[in-house]
């Protein structure tokens, strides 16, 4: 499976051991901005995204836009 640009996408995070949704920014890369369900104190780039955004969130969020992950193959 390969990444799109502007998805989102609900995986089980290997180095977290639990599930997470990411935006896809950079399809080679495979480096994703991670939705979390409270803000992150210690860090700017937090955008509020509410529930209604998309069908894979179950309640309101924010994108953390102050971190890059990447998602490893075996993830995907």
């Amino acid at each position: 499976m390969s990444l799109k640009l502007g998805h989102i996408y609900a995986y089980d995070c290997e180095a977290l051991r639990k599930p997470k949704i990411g935006l896809c920014i950079s399809e080679k890369a495979s480096w994703l901005f991670w939705f979390n369900s409270e803000r992150r104190r210690t860090a700017d780039g937090q955008l509020p995204v509410p529930k209604s955004e998309n069908r894979v969130f179950t309640k309101d969020g924010y994108l953390n836009m102050s971190l890059v992950v990447r998602m490893g193959i075996e993830e995907m």
